[in-house]
C-alpha cells in the first residue's frame, strides 16, 4: 500500500557503558540494525529476515507472492509464513475499516509511478483511479491452512505486503532470538523496531522527533514494539494541496496532510506496523476505538503543535 520508504521519526538511543555488538544490512531493500550483547543475534535475525523476503518481495519471481499475483484462478502450494500473513491482512483489514488492503497492489503501483515520474506529476486519472480502486478483494483470497495452498479468485488482485512483511520479519527473528536463548536486543528493520529485554538493566531508549527538528519525546521500551508512519519526506503536491505518499485503499488516493507523523507502541512490530499505517489515513477516531479494543497500544500523534497521546 506504499507504506513509506522510510520515514525517521525514530531515533534510536543506545546509551550503554560497555558497548553492544551493533551490525547493520540491507533487506527488503533498506536497512536491517541490530544492537545486542550476544554477537550472535545480528547473523540469526539476517539470516531469519532474508528468509522471510525470500517469499513476500511480489517483484522477485522467485517468490510465493510473485507466483500467487501470476496465477489467477490457480491452487498455489506455500509457505506457513506467507498464510500467516495473508490471514493478519484479512484481520486487521475488518478491524482498520478498510484502511489496511494488502489486494490493491495495482492501485499502489500506480500512484508509485505517478510520484516518480515528473511528467505526470499533475495528472489525476480518475477514471483510471476509479477502476483500481475497485480491483482489488481480500475475500477472494482464499486461504487453505490444512492443505497449505492460497488461491486469488478474482482477476485484477495484486496482492503487495509492503505495509505488514516488514514488521512480521522483525516477530519472527525476535521469534528466533528467543529460541536461542538471546534475552536482549534491538532490531530495527526500515523504521519497525522490536526492544527487546533490556539495555543493561534498564529499558530501551527510543526517541520521537519532529521532522527536521530535536527529539520530542523520549519513551523507554521493554518487549515492546514501535512503528511510525508520517508523510514529510515523500509526499505529492498538486494545485497547493499537500498529499502523503500514504494511499488511502478506499478512496483510491493520497493521504490529504493531517498529521506529521503517527507513533505506535504495540506488543508486536506487525501489529505497530499495520496500525501506525491506517491511524494516518483515518486519523484519531479510528486510534480511540482500536485503542479501546486493545489497551496495550499507545499511540503518538505528532502534529505542527507538538505530540497528542492518544491511547
Amino acid at each position: 500500500m506504499s507504506k513509506r520508504i522510510l520515514i525517521f521519526f525514530l531515533l534510536l538511543v543506545a546509551s550503554c557503558s560497555n558497548s553492544p555488538y551493533q551490525e547493520r544490512f540491507i533487506v527488503s531493500g533498506t536497512y536491517l540494525e541490530v544492537i545486542s550483547f550476544n554477537q550472535d543475534a545480528a547473523k540469526i535475525v539476517y539470516q531469519e529476515t532474508k528468509k522471510l523476503e525470500n517469499i513476500f518481495n511480489k517483484y522477485d519471481s522467485n517468490s510465493e507472492v510473485y507466483k500467487l499475483n501470476h496465477n489467477i484462478g490457480r491452487e498455489i502450494k506455500v509457505s506457513r509464513e506467507l498464510i500467516d500473513v495473508i490471514e493478519i491482512a484479512k484481520k486487521y483489514q475488518q478491524l482498520t475499516d478498510g484502511a489496511f488492503d494488502i489486494s490493491k497492489g495495482d492501485l499502489y503501483d500506480f500512484w508509485k509511478k505517478v510520484m516518480q515520474d515528473k511528467k505526470v506529476k499533475n495528472l489525476f486519472d480518475s477514471a483510471k483511479i476509479e477502476k483500481l480502486k475497485k480491483s482489488g478483494g481480500i475475500s477472494q483470497v482464499k486461504v487453505d491452512r490444512g492443505s497449505q495452498t492460497v488461491i486469488i479468485s478474482k482477476k485484477g488482485i495484486n496482492l503487495d505486503l509492503s505495509g505488514i512483511a516488514k514488521g512480521y520479519m522483525v516477530d519472527q527473528a525476535i521469534r528466533e532470538l528467543k529460541k536461542q536463548g538471546i534475552d536482549n536486543a534491538l532490531v530495527n528493520l526500515g523504521g519497525e523496531v522490536y526492544c527487546l529485554g533490556r539495555n543493561q538493566g534498564k529499558p530501551w531508549r527510543v526517541g520521537i522527533r519532529k521532522p527536521f527538528g530535536n527529539v520530542a519525546k523520549t519513551i523507554e521500551v521493554v518487549d515492546r514494539a514501535v512503528a511510525t508512519s508520517g508523510n514529510y519526506e515523500q509526499f505529492y503536491e498538486k494545485n497547493g494541496q499537500i498529499y502523503s505518499h500514504l494511499i488511502d485503499p478506499e478512496r483510491g488516493y493520497p493521504v490529504e496532510k493531517k498529521f506529521l507523523s503517527i507513533t505506535v507502541i504495540a506488543e508486536k512490530s506487525v501489529e505497530a506496523d499495520i496500525l501506525a499505517t491506517a491511524f494516518f489515513i483515518k486519523g484519531r477516531q479510528l486510534a480511540k476505538e482500536v485503542g479501546e479494543k486493545n489497551p496495550s497500544l499507545t499511540v503518538y500523534f505528532v502534529t505542527e503543535k507538538g505530540i497528542e497521546k492518544i491511547n
